[in-house]
């Protein structure tokens, strides 16, 4: 019976496969024991010998449905960039290392939005297919491999449509060769055409590899599970759902303020949620985000060094809060991210907050992630620290 699915899966049709079990069957009662085994690895290997020789004549679509799709590999914010190196070297790759390659927001030490490794199409070879993250760029006007490559995989349709208008310049495909894979496509007709290209299309690309590398960073964040008992007390006292990792643990908790704490060898990752009420007067804005943050990490955030608390660092970086409209399960929210300091002492690193505007409970919860990481690239950090406080949202109306 276990090569049955296989039968079906080289195209044998049910009908075959009947009449083969009924022959079997209709001589196995009339014989002894070992007649019996006898017959039934005849059987097997008269089975193995058809799909030897069936399997070389199998239609394209039957060989394809025998092969296994490898999973994409690659890290977060991993991404290959397939380019000409003329390109690379010209204002097309400047453009690229510019938006593509720009700072994350915000850390203590400069690391890139996206980690970049460009590729010419001629040495894409295997394993370099299975990236998980790929980007195609290449000029129409040329002859490269790689243009040749795009202009294969849009269609005829759309190397005219670019040729007309200036702004049609991206397409993408999801699991060309590999599972959870993301393709991404960047054409124009000259030099000049595709560097503006990369420029307009830069933060979609960025947003797109973040959303596709978001089940590999939640995994990691959850890999420990969730906290059950947190969860409860969140929902209980805060009347929210929080999906809490498992490795996390209340540091101080009072009616409406909780501060969750992770801490291991290599960086000590920290959660403040508070609840307020919206009749207090407080709106939804960049001045109130940093005032609920500073208060509440001068009450309850200090080190073991006396007279010390958290504030945020308005003074280290020229732009020192970056700022963002968004929403999380459907509301309204800010975000903040900048960077934090222990006031007389001498911790620091960087934070995200959110502001969040629940309307049928009339109520706003205030939520901060912040690490400290010393010897540490931070972005891995606070990208998990986000995937958590996303997983937000509010329970009931009041």
């Amino acid at each position: 019976m276990f090569l049955v699915p296989f039968l079906k899966k080289v195209g044998i049709s049910n009908g075959s496969i009947r009449i083969c079990g009924l022959i079997i069957l209709e001589k196995l009662p009339k014989i002894n024991k070992n007649m019996r085994l006898i017959y039934v690895q005849r059987a097997v290997l008269l089975v193995f010998v058809f799909c030897t020789f069936f399997l070389p004549n199998c239609s394209e679509q039957q060989r394809t449905n025998l092969r296994s799709t490898p999973n994409a590999i690659g890290t977060p914010c991993q991404t290959l960039v397939v380019i000409e190196d003329g390109l690379w070297n010209s204002a097309v790759g400047d453009s690229i290392r510019y938006c593509l390659g720009a700072a994350y927001p915000l850390l203590p030490a400069p690391e890139p939005m996206l980690d970049l490794t460009n590729l010419k199409f001629d040495d894409m070879r295997d394993i370099k297919f299975q990236w998980k993250n790929i980007i195609f760029i290449g000029d129409f006007e040329s002859e490269s491999s790689t243009a040749q490559f795009i202009k294969e995989a849009v269609g005829e349709e759309a190397i005219a449509k670019a040729k007309k208008d200036v702004n049609y310049n991206y397409a993408t495909q999801n699991d060309r060769w590999a599972k959870n894979q993301q393709v991404a496509f960047l054409f124009a007709n000259g030099e000049k055409n595709l560097a503006n290209a990369i420029s307009q299309r830069a933060k979609k690309i960025i947003n797109k590899v973040y959303q596709s590398d978001k089940q590999m960073i939640r995994a990691t964040a959850y890999s420990m599970g969730q906290a059950q008992g947190i969860i409860t007390d969140l929902r209980v006292d805060l009347l929210v759902d929080l999906r809490v990792p498992g490795d996390y643990r209340i540091a101080f908790k009072d009616e409406d303020h909780f501060w969750l704490r992770k801490e291991s060898r290599k960086a000590d990752m920290n959660i403040l949620i508070q609840k307020i009420p919206y009749t207090e007067g407080v709106t939804v804005d960049r001045e109130s985000i940093i005032k609920i943050r500073n208060k509440f990490g001068k009450e309850y955030i200090t080190s073991t060094a006396e007279n010390t608390y958290m504030s945020t660092d308005m003074k280290s970086l020229e732009n020192p809060i970056y700022y963002e409209e968004t929403v999380i399960n459907g509301n309204y929210a800010l975000e903040a991210r900048g960077i934090w300091k222990m006031e007389n002492g001498f911790m620091g690193g960087a934070f995200i907050s959110y502001l969040v505007y629940h309307k049928p409970s009339q109520s706003l919860i205030f939520m901060d992630g912040f690490v400290f990481a010393p010897e540490e690239a931070k972005r891995k950090y606070i990208q998990r620290l986000e995937v958590i406080l996303e997983s937000l949202d509010f329970i009931g109306t009041k």
